[in-house]
């Protein structure tokens, strides 16, 4: 900013868009200044090839630059990290979870990579989970903190009592915990969570007695501080023989669907399972883009120049639609802006009243559908998706997979004398399936279909693949 304005005669605003541009690693915005830093620079007496030259400095600065100390400190600092996550794969995704606990979107990120480190992700627990993220069996167990409605003060006391031995049941923990402000609020987030099923009472069931049961322990505790005792109280009652074994009704368990909600509400999450799992027959057959990959390429961390999803980039996303919200325009037409998941985050998608006036009977609520659209980055708001069609994914039991329509794996090679090919046909020994390999030859820009090979394209072959022959080289179809 200084350079930008003692030597150009920048204002602040104008220099600060400068060192946005840098900052962010943005050379077309830079080198959309040349001329006007080179003519200020000359109405200040500055000869041009100075001026030129100085511009050339900070355009390349701006392409990825670092002073030698930050570069070293950044160096030791991703070895380490690069070690641990390697050797050390649960302590480090537990740690890296627990430095997020805050962000559900960070949370969800970083629990499908574990995933793919082969790191599971275990759900909560009221005997096993501790405050943060902790390490159980070379699997992490999911924190209590991450639950909301939850304080820390409030786990570190759920831990502390649980040292004179576990919860035997709800009512146990009723009991136990209730004079550490233990509030209707945070009892219900918990269940909701799951965090008592191990102790055998069903969601159901606890949903509708743990009001009752709350209120009682914390009126029997205020009688006796109170001091409202008689020679009958020396005695144990029938509540206080029954109190560790309080009789819950016998209802059934909420459905599938109603657990996965519950768990989304109270943690931002879905433990039991997922309501895309039922759809994944469908996509399967559709190659559709990770909403967690389209936020990670387009976040202010990376360098846009490499990214693959840029701008106005085309995107099929399937997904749960988590909430939606209407805009009635100036016009009286309608628009409007839905949260879709697709298991790896959740991303906003805007539809505008033409596409809303279309599809406006698809977009509740809950529903599983199929978005396309293009995608729009901004960076402030980061990336949305501008809907242009949606379609209703089909369920499992439904859906009917057409034999005829074989998966197609196309890789790019230099050459048909490329030595990488041999390890094609090695992963299609070692990973046999129906999908066909197509090469395609960047020198003679021809295509040709390797006979005899057939390859299951999981995401481990996949991944193998794209390192041998680049990112862009490897496209399932």
């Amino acid at each position: 900013m200084q350079i930008c304005r003692a030597l150009a005669g920048y204002s602040y605003a104008r220099a600060d868009l400068v060192r946005r541009a840098m900052s962010k690693k943005k050379e077309d915005v830079m080198l959309a200044e040349r001329d006007s830093f080179v003519s200020g620079c000359l109405e200040r007496g500055i000869q041009r090839v100075d001026a030129e030259d100085v511009f050339e400095q900070m355009v390349s600065f701006a392409k990825y630059a670092f002073n030698k100390s930050h570069a070293t400190a950044y160096a030791i600092i991703s070895y380490r990290t690069a070690y641990l996550k390697a050797h050390y794969p649960a302590e480090y995704f537990a740690a890296l979870l627990t430095s997020v606990l805050d962000s559900t979107p960070k949370l969800r990120e970083y629990i499908i990579d574990a995933q793919k480190h082969g790191v599971s992700v275990l759900a909560p627990d009221i005997n096993l989970s501790k405050s943060d993220f902790s390490v159980s069996s070379g699997n992490i167990r999911y924190g209590l903190l991450a639950i909301k409605n939850v304080g820390r003060s409030f786990t570190s006391n759920v831990v502390s009592e649980r040292e004179s031995g576990p919860f035997t049941s709800f009512d146990n923990f009723v009991r136990r915990l209730a004079s550490y402000d233990l509030n209707k609020r945070t009892l219900e987030s918990l269940i909701k969570c799951g965090v008592f099923d191990s102790l055998g009472t069903p969601r159901s069931a606890l949903m509708v007695t743990y009001e009752t049961i709350l209120s009682a322990e914390q009126d029997r505790q205020r009688n006796n501080l109170s001091g409202q005792m008689d020679l009958f109280s020396f005695a144990p009652s029938d509540d206080e023989s029954f109190r560790d074994n309080f009789r819950y009704p016998k209802l059934p368990e909420f459905s599938f669907k109603e657990l996965l909600l519950y768990e989304k509400e109270s943690s931002g999450m879905y433990f039991s399972g997922h309501l895309l799992d039922d759809y994944s027959k469908h996509l399967y057959d559709v190659d559709t883009d990770e909403v967690s990959a389209i936020l990670a390429d387009t976040s202010d961390e990376n360098n846009m120049s490499v990214a693959k999803y840029k701008d106005r980039s085309r995107v099929v996303v399937g997904g749960i639609i988590n909430a939606k919200k209407t805009k009635i325009l100036k016009n009286g037409e309608e628009m409007a802006f839905i949260e879709l998941d697709d298991k790896s985050g959740e991303i906003e998608v805007i539809v505008f009243a033409k596409q809303y006036a279309k599809f406006s009977t698809e977009i509740f609520e809950e529903n599983a559908v199929l978005i396309t659209g293009n995608l729009s980055i901004d960076e402030t708001d980061g990336a949305k998706i501008i809907l242009s069609d949606i379609s209703p994914l089909i369920s499992n039991g439904d859906y009917k997979s057409t034999p005829e329509r074989e998966r197609t794996l196309y890789i790019k090679v230099t050459g048909l004398d490329d030595k990488r090919i041999a390890t094609i046909s090695r992963m299609a020994l070692l990973n046999p399936g129906k999908c066909s390999v197509v090469l395609y030859d960047t020198t003679t820009k021809k295509y040709s279909a390797m006979k005899n090979v057939r390859i299951d394209p999981s995401d481990k072959v996949l991944a193998r693949f794209k390192t041998n022959f680049g990112e862009d080289s490897v496209v399932l179809k």
